[in-house]
């Protein structure tokens, strides 16, 4: 792959470019993203402006730097928050979510801050005279790219919104599900057909990139459609009546199977080291998009794994778990009972590690191994998928990760491609595909036949979706499929309240739940600032 610049590099300069302090920048005229005459004038300056739209990712933290997992993994049967615990993504776990949080809030204007930064550019790239064609419509994809998938991000999570296709657009009402994906759709197309195989910035979106995330939008649809998802709420905005079922599974087939085929990603050998802080030739081997992260003291663009998604430990080994969420009894149960026949129960849900732990090294990192989990009432239970290794061998802070955050891997596209298979009348085929994802879970000297036996259900949809949970815990998704399925009250109810350390949370998450939760209300503060928005029904 031809990673002559890094993304995380160019975002270091971006920062320094908007914020330095230096004379130099002080005393020179200041570059807007709403001054068209003073920016994008050349083609260096229309790079540092698209890494700016790529800082939307895991910008500030409050997207995919941090918050965001808690805000999508909660409120579902994988985590839930722990009993004794308030701080501001306790609601997120609990189902009290209300309009005026201040993280919900924070989403939406970052992923809005980075589609109008794209649209910024969009608007001036034939403006650029040093820059070659090839190159323009390269940026020109990319920016289409990130401004696809924030809208994506923003539908899923709140139904229909406002559509920003121009630069410092007014306000307006929110668009119509079928307004929003169609953009979505037209943006992320173009990127699919214009992007190159591989990037020549590490980081950087796409072909492959762009047909995973349009892979999960027609998913999305189809499932949405098939379920009457949010039927019973009445609310046109976020219907979706519209969708054709059949033409938007047939597009997933030939997506997933375009992937599958040509690009080149496959299962990484090893589960365990998706989620490992030296590990990247494995991640390169199966992310076809990541929140990046970077090494260096400098530029601190970091991921944060520690108030939950670590193993509990002290800091000084690289635990540092505050353990605001924790894992339900259902993930728990969902595997095999025994840890080494489906060896990723022992990697998504761990107990605790000390000083005194096993060390194992790991292509240069040395990390402490935490205890093995045997039940869901196990002491110190935390969703350790993510392990950070001693801090003694990192510059940056022990709190900190420079281990990226998957957004689409390889696996999530076989799990689509078997859900495209099953929606085109080919059963034995989707199943097929979920063995070829289990022959890598299953232990060593482990028949996979054994996972496919006890993990089978005559409805395929709804094995499916268990194996989604089992092998994509904790990574944004399951928030998403519960409601594109029709599966959400169903689960939130059935969740067990004497079974698990952290169950007894479960009733006043089920106390707070109500169908309409499935999407997050329209923030307080933009219905202040836009009296055109209309609020989700029940908020």
């Amino acid at each position: 792959m031809k990673n002559h610049k890094s993304l995380i590099i160019l975002s270091a300069l971006f920062f320094t470019f908007l914020l330095s302090g230096c004379d130099d920048f002080l005393d020179s005229q200041p570059y807007s993203f709403t001054s068209r005459e003073n920016f994008y004038t050349t083609e260096a300056e229309a790079e540092i402006a698209l890494v700016g739209c790529y800082n939307s990712i895991n910008g500030g933290g409050d997207t995919f730097g941090q918050f965001l997992p808690y805000i999508l993994s909660g409120t579902t049967d994988e985590c839930i928050a722990r009993d004794g615990i308030t701080n501001q993504v306790t609601p997120f776990g609990l189902a009290s979510y209300i309009s005026s949080d201040q993280k919900l809030a924070s989403v939406w204007s970052t992923f809005y801050e980075g589609i109008n930064r794209a649209n910024h550019l969009l608007a001036q790239l034939n403006e650029i005279e040093d820059m070659s064609d090839e190159r323009r419509e390269e940026v020109r994809a990319e920016a289409r790219f990130l401004r696809g998938i924030y809208h994506m991000y923003l539908t899923m999570m709140f139904g229909g919104v406002p559509v920003k296709t121009e630069p410092d657009p007014e306000s307006g009402p929110r668009n119509s599900t079928e307004e929003v994906f169609a953009q979505i759709v037209e943006d992320l197309r173009f990127a699919y057909e214009t992007l190159p195989e591989t990037a020549g910035i590490s980081g950087a979106a796409t072909k492959w990139a762009a047909a995973g995330y349009l892979a999960k939008v027609y998913a999305y649809m189809g499932s949405a459609k098939k379920s009457g998802m949010g039927n019973e709420l009445d609310f046109d905005l976020n219907s979706f009546d519209w969708v054709d079922a059949n033409e938007a599974y047939a597009n997933l087939l030939t997506l997933t199977t375009d992937i599958v085929d040509n690009s080149g990603y496959q299962l990484t050998e090893n589960y365990a080291y998706l989620f490992r802080e030296t590990t990247r030739g494995a991640q390169s081997e199966e992310f076809l998009f990541a929140a990046e992260a970077s090494s260096s003291a400098t530029n601190m663009i970091t991921n944060r794994y520690g108030n939950a998604w670590l193993p509990y430990g002290p800091p000084a080994i690289g635990g540092n778990n505050s353990r605001w969420f924790g894992p339900l009894s259902e993930l728990f149960d969902k595997y095999h009972p025994t840890h080494l026949t489906d060896m990723r129960r022992a990697n998504n849900i761990t107990r605790n590690m000390t000083a005194n732990s096993e060390v194992e090294e790991i292509e240069g990192g040395r990390y402490y191994v935490p205890r093995i989990a045997t039940g869901p009432n196990d002491g110190w239970l935390t969703p350790g998928k993510w392990r950070q290794r001693d801090p003694a061998q990192k510059d940056i802070p022990q709190w900190a990760s420079d281990a990226p955050y998957p957004l689409i891997r390889f696996a999530d596209i076989l799990l689509l491609h078997a859900e495209a298979l099953y929606e085109n009348n080919d059963e034995p085929a989707a199943r097929a595909v979920l063995t070829r994802i289990r022959e890598r879970a299953a232990g060593e000297d482990i028949d996979v036949a054994v996972l496919d036996d006890e993990y089978y259900k005559a409805d395929f949809l709804e094995e499916l979706l268990d194996e989604r949970s089992r092998e994509l815990c904790y990574e944004s998704q399951r928030r998403f499929d519960l409601a594109r399925f029709g599966a959400y009250d169903e689960v939130i109810r059935s969740l067990q309240k004497d079974r698990g350390v952290f169950n007894p949370t479960v009733g006043t998450l089920q106390l707070n739940w109500a169908p309409y939760r499935m999407w997050f209300p329209i923030p307080l503060a933009e219905l202040d600032l836009n009296p055109e928005l209309e609020q989700n029904p029940g908020y």
